[in-house]
């Protein structure tokens, strides 16, 4: 059996390229990190920022929005890199990308489970008579 050479001469071989795979897949991790920093550091200065009469619950909604984006835009762009990493055969990339976007997708979620459980929907209105201590006809 014919024992296939590591390296092509005059080429770059299998350290090389495994080498620039991590490093490209750091790198997109931190722009990614960044991005996200940035948007969560926006937001903690626009809410510093209010005199706090504005309406908690309209200002929260504006921010789960604009993460929503914002985070949505980033799971995108892990899953478009961690496609063209595969296709390019970028195991490293390809990975860290993959892990990007599901704990981006987790941030997601529990953005939303926080404002869900901190803003329940109103409960429904009473349509019976109204109930007064002491008085025995309460339904």
């Amino acid at each position: 059996m014919k024992r296939i050479p590591d390296a092509v001469p005059g080429g770059r071989g299998r350290g090389f390229r495994v080498a620039a795979d991590l490093a490209a897949g750091t790198a997109l991790l931190l722009l990614e990190g960044a991005a996200l920093a940035l948007t969560v550091l926006a937001l903690g200065f626009r809410r510093w920022g209010t005199d706090g009469s504005a309406d908690l619950r309209a200002q929260d909604r504006l921010d789960l929005t604009q993460s929503t984006y914002v985070l949505g835009g980033l799971i995108a762009v892990a899953v478009l890199a961690a496609a063209l990493a595969a296709w390019r055969r970028a195991a490293f990339t390809t990975g860290l990308q993959i892990l990007a976007a599901l704990a981006l997708a987790v941030l997601l979620g529990q953005a939303h489970s926080h404002y869900d459980t901190r803003y329940p929907p109103p409960s429904p209105p009473r349509t019976g008579p109204a109930c007064f201590s002491g008085s025995n006809d309460c339904p």
